[in-house]
């Protein structure tokens, strides 16, 4: 799932490679992914690199210009030097909203709350209509032990588009953390047959128990348009199995699923980066 709202010209595709087996034993997954290709992408930040070394540009060229090598850097993983790149653009464009989104973002990985908690704040005062900065900021919350208010940001996100199952299932989430399990599936039942796409249909079937774990990553090698795809979908099946499982208190299978969804590299989505996250808390416990 993408969690930034990005500018038509700034457009992220999540490229990645794909692994070759989908088999549903959790003590044999393949983990490795040895199909990622970033040439592309590399160049065009070679491009970009040259263009601030030796074009005289205006400062809000300069901005555009950091903001999309930094783009790039977050695409290939580079996310410190993502980051630098997005300081930058707010030093030289201070209403740049989707940098200081980015930024929000960096920082909670980073599991510096305050600085992602300021970061979505301005974007929520620059945009008041930016949905994902209200998501950002519920996933800095809900990660910092304030469900409680993880909660109305993620169902200021969810109002946003009811029919989006990626919404859903992080409001379940959210919900799960204030109420009791049969209220919160008692709410996950009644807001499913809103989802329109099949694929986050079935996600969201993992946590209403009407599918297996085992059938959802036979599901995700069906009907993609490309490899890429049947990656990102791997990346999603993961990390939505590692949840389920900690649900379950199956704490060793899900920590695997959560390395998994990594092993996939979808530097982009909200998967990879938080289970990332997850495994760093549960290295705590």
């Amino acid at each position: 799932m993408q969690m930034l709202k990005l500018l038509p010209i700034l457009l992220c595709v999540f490229v990645v490679g794909c692994s070759q087996h989908h088999r549903a034993k959790f003590e044999d997954f393949p983990l490795a992914n040895y199909k990622i290709d970033h040439a592309e992408k590399q160049l065009a930040i070679k491009r970009f690199s040259t263009i601030l070394l030796k074009r005289e540009l205006t400062q809000e060229q300069t901005a555009e210009i950091l903001f999309r090598r930094g783009l790039l850097y977050q695409q290939v993983g580079l996310f410190h030097l993502a980051f630098f790149d997005l300081l930058k653009t707010i030093k030289l464009k201070p209403d740049f909203v989707e940098a200081y989104n980015l930024l929000g973002v960096y920082y909670v990985n980073q599991q510096e709350y305050e600085q992602a908690y300021n970061a979505f704040d301005t974007v929520i005062e620059l945009d008041d209509k930016h949905e994902f900065a209200y998501f950002n900021r519920a996933l800095a919350l809900f990660y910092n032990d304030r469900a409680d208010l993880a909660l109305i940001d993620f169902k200021q996100f969810y109002g946003f588009n009811s029919e989006d199952g990626y919404r859903l299932i992080w409001l379940y989430f959210a919900k799960l953390a204030n109420q009791t399990e049969e209220e919160s599936l008692t709410f996950l039942n009644q807001k499913s047959d809103q989802i329109t796409d099949n694929w986050t249909r079935l996600l969201v079937q993992l946590f209403q128990h009407k599918i297996t774990p085992e059938k959802l990553i036979e599901s995700a090698a069906l009907n993609n348009k490309d490899i890429n795809q049947y990656n990102e979908r791997l990346c999603e099946a993961y990390f939505y199995i590692a949840k389920y499982l900690q649900q379950q208190n199956q704490i060793a299978k899900a920590r695997f699923y959560f390395t998994a969804a990594i092993s996939t590299q979808v530097y982009e989505f909200v998967e990879y980066k938080y289970a990332k996250l997850e495994l760093a808390q549960l290295n705590k416990e």
